[in-house]
C-alpha cells in the first residue's frame, strides 16, 4: 500500500507564496506525485520532484501555491509507482488534503462605500475600485475617477478578502436620471447644494423648508458628478401647498369622524398663520379656525392642524 504523507501543511496566508513537502512512504521509490485537482481552483499551482530525499527508498516532491482567496481547499495528490515485482500492477493512490488559507486583512472585505486599490493577482488599469453592494467596481480611467467627485486621498489599500467580491460593472460617469436628488453638482452655489432632476434639468432646493415640505428625504440625496453640471438650470423647488378652511378671524366645518390631514408647509413662514383644529364632543365634525381666540363650545382642541396664507389671494382651498 502506498501513503502519501505531508511533513508540514500548514496553513497558508492569501497573497502568499507557499510551499510544503509531500512525501510516499512504502513507494518502494522511483514514483511519479502529481497535482490531481485542486478546490477551488488555484492557478499557478505546482508540484515539484525534489532532489532532497533523505531515503532513496521514497519520493518527495514540493507543493508550491499563491492562493489569493482565504477559505478551505481540497488539494488531491496522486502518486503513480512502479511494480514491486516485474509481473505486478503499477501502484496508484490517490490522497485529498484540507488546507485553510487565513487572509492578511482583519478577516473580512471592505464595506460598501469604500475606495480600494491594487487587489492582489487582479489587473485593472488605475487599479482602483468602488465597493457597491458587496460587488468591487471597477474604475477603468482617472477621468472617470475625478468625475465621479471621488477623492484619491480616500483610496485604501486593498486585502485578501476584497479579491472574494466579484467583480461588478465599470464605473462610468454620466448624468443622474430623472428623479434623483443630487447635491454640490461641482462649479455652483445654491444655499442647500441639492438638486432634483427633473426632465433633463436641475431644480434648486433654495431652502431646507422646501425640502422638508416636499416631503423628500435627505439619506436620498447622493453627490453630484461633471456630468450634472452640464444639465441645464431648472425653474426653483417651491412648496406652495396649503390647507382651505376658514378665513382670518372665523371658523369652519369640516370632515366626519377623523376629520382630514392637511400638509404642513412651512416653507414660507412670514407670510402663514396656523389652523387650529376641534374635535366636536358629539363625535360629528371637525372645527377649524385661524382665530386662536375663537374656542367653539362643547370641542377638544387638538392643536395646529395646518398653515394657510395670510393672504387670501394665494390660497388654495381643498376639501378636509
Amino acid at each position: 500500500m502506498i501513503l502519501i504523507l505531508v511533513q508540514v501543511f500548514a496553513d497558508g496566508n492569501a497573497g502568499q507564496a507557499y510551499t510544503t513537502n509531500v512525501q510516499t512512504t512504502n513507494g518502494g521509490g522511483s514514483c511519479t506525485l502529481s497535482i490531481a485537482e485542486i478546490s477551488p481552483m488555484i492557478n499557478g499551482a505546482v508540484l515539484t520532484p525534489s532532489n532532497n530525499i533523505q531515503k532513496t527508498t521514497e519520493s518527495t516532491a514540493v507543493f508550491g501555491a499563491t492562493p489569493q482567496t482565504a477559505g478551505m481547499y481540497d488539494v488531491k495528490i496522486s502518486a503513480v509507482c512502479p511494480p514491486l515485482s516485474p509481473s505486478g500492477p503499477t501502484r496508484e493512490f490517490h490522497r485529498t488534503f484540507k488546507w485553510k488559507v487565513v487572509g492578511l486583512g482583519g478577516g473580512t472585505a471592505h464595506s460598501n462605500g469604500s475606495l480600494i486599490i491594487n487587489i492582489p493577482g487582479e489587473h485593472n488599469p488605475t487599479g482602483v475600485y468602488l465597493v457597491e453592494n458587496g460587488k468591487r467596481r471597477p474604475f477603468p480611467t482617472t477621468d472617470i475617477f475625478a468625475c465621479l467627485g471621488y477623492d484619491i486621498n480616500n483610496i485604501v489599500p486593498a486585502n485578501t478578502e476584497d479579491a472574494s467580491l466579484p467583480v461588478g460593472d465599470v464605473m462610468a460617469c454620466t448624468a443622474h436620471s430623472n428623479g434623483s436628488l443630487i447635491v454640490n453638482v461641482p462649479g455652483e452655489h445654491n444655499p442647500t447644494g441639492v438638486y432634483l432632476v427633473e426632465n433633463g434639468k436641475r431644480r434648486p432646493f433654495a431652502t431646507a423648508e422646501i425640502f422638508i415640505c416636499l416631503n423628500y428625504k435627505w439619506s436620498d440625496i447622493v453627490p453630484a458628478n461633471t456630468e450634472d453640471a452640464k444639465l441645464p438650470l431648472g425653474a426653483g423647488m417651491a412648496c406652495t401647498t396649503t390647507v382651505g378652511g376658514g378665513g382670518t378671524g372665523g371658523g369652519g366645518h369640516g370632515g366626519g369622524s377623523g376629520g382630514g390631514s392637511a400638509k404642513v408647509c412651512t416653507t414660507y413662514k412670514d407670510q402663514l398663520e396656523p389652523i387650529y383644529r376641534y374635535w366636536g364632543r358629539s363625535g360629528s365634525d371637525h372645527f377649524f379656525t385661524t382665530n386662536a381666540n375663537e374656542i367653539p363650545q362643547n370641542y377638544i382642541n387638538e392643536g395646529i392642524a395646518g398653515y394657510i396664507f395670510k393672504n387670501s389671494s394665494n390660497r388654495v382651498s381643498t376639501n378636509i
